[in-house]
């Protein structure tokens, strides 16, 4: 929870900020309520963020995140048409619709927005709604890295780990992997970790496996702290 709550001040203007870290979360609820009526897609955005969780005095209310995400989306603002593509594509708040995740993707996409083209990159890769397309999945992917996304090196490298779309190539796999952990992807470390413990493609090294394990774990990788524990 303290994640996501940073996650949001992060989002606020700095008034909201400084009353939460106050403790006056009446204040906190009725600048909230103003961000909302001002109509920004920004502003929309933060509010949204906020309802979907619950914060401050505002408690977690789906239905009222998803509308102020389709505000702030219909707005043009790409975090918005993500985040509602991912409602759409998990059935968060919405029934489950993988078209209009894919539509919504492909708008934020277009706009820069590198969790958009990772989620874009899954859509083909699973076969969300769409015919399973390597080929575009691995576009995607490359796309969302190109952005800035860091956990895409994740999903690329689990498809030249497996050859899924592309000549396997495990040293590749691992290169890619290597970048999204100095990028802080725990996904990524958690990977690193698997494939040292388990002698994937390398010999076994459970001292290289604690240290992606251990790094994982400091970022809130359960899974990460698990493994790290089954190896002491």
């Amino acid at each position: 929870m303290k994640d996501n709550e940073d996650r949001i001040l992060e989002l606020l203007p700095d008034d909201i900020r400084v009353a939460y870290q106050e403790g006056d979360t009446e204040k906190v609820e009725a600048k909230l309520n103003e961000l909302e009526n001002y109509g920004r897609a920004e502003s929309l955005y933060a509010a949204a963020a906020a309802s979907a969780i619950g914060f401050g005095r505002r408690k977690q209310n789906i239905k009222k995140a998803i509308e102020l995400y389709e505000r702030s989306a219909e707005k043009g603002y790409a975090p918005a048409m993500n985040s509602l593509g991912l409602a759409y594509m998990e059935g968060y708040g919405v029934d489950v619709d993988y078209e209009k995740a894919r539509k919504l993707f492909e708008k934020a996409e277009e706009l820069g927005n590198a969790d958009a083209a990772c989620n874009l990159g899954t859509i083909y890769d699973e076969g969300l709604g769409v015919i399973k397309n390597s080929h575009f999945a691995r576009q995607n992917y490359e796309k969302a890295i190109e952005f800035g996304d860091i956990d895409a090196y994740c999903n690329l490298a689990i498809m030249y780990e497996d050859g899924i779309g592309v000549k396997q190539n495990a040293s590749k796999a691992i290169e890619l992997l290597r970048k999204g952990a100095a990028l802080g992807s725990a996904d990524a470390m958690y990977n690193l970790g698997v494939i040292y413990s388990q002698g994937k493609h390398t010999p076994k090294d459970k001292d290289e496996a604690r240290l992606w394990f251990g790094r994982a774990a400091a970022l809130g990788d359960e899974e990460a702290d698990k493994e790290l524990r089954k190896l002491y």
